[in-house]
């Protein structure tokens, strides 16, 4: 099969073609070049040829249009992953960073805690002296004698 320069000899150079207009133009010329309306076999078997080149080209041209479309679908995809992805991180962070603050809030907050704490401990080693301590000795033996203990 020799190379047929299909725009040229179905007279759509420089035109935007699809299938249809390669169909139209195909039986318009055939009609002039086929060998029972006065043309010649190898007129038509050069418009054959022009025809096959031309629909190959079309197909082709649409299969890199989807191909590009699949592309740019699967780029915006996987960008919204990303984006996903990011803010999932980022809310990863913040909640880490808000942890560190609790923590150090705690921490720094927890000095006045801890003081509670360690005034709960002395009174717990020093308890406040109970009714009897208060009591002279005196008093304590008078109640011995007496049975009140």
């Amino acid at each position: 099969m020799t190379a047929v320069n299909w725009p040229v000899v179905l007279q759509v150079q420089g035109k935007p073609v699809d299938a249809q207009i390669i169909e139209r133009q195909y039986r318009l010329l055939a009609r002039k070049r086929h060998p029972d309306a006065g043309g010649s076999n190898e007129a038509m078997t050069e418009l054959n040829l022009a025809k096959e080149s031309a629909l190959k080209w079309v197909a082709e041209q649409i299969q890199r249009q989807q191909q590009a479309e699949a592309a740019k679908v699967a780029a915006s995809q996987a960008e919204a992953v990303y984006h996903q992805i990011y803010a999932q991180q980022m809310q990863a962070m913040a909640n880490a960073y808000q942890q560190q603050w609790a923590n150090m809030a705690q921490g720094l907050g927890g000095l006045g805690n801890m003081n509670a704490a360690q005034s709960t401990c002395q009174q717990a080693a020093n308890p406040e002296p109970r009714e009897e301590k208060r009591k002279t000795k005196w008093q304590r033996v008078k109640e011995i004698f007496r049975g009140a203990r």
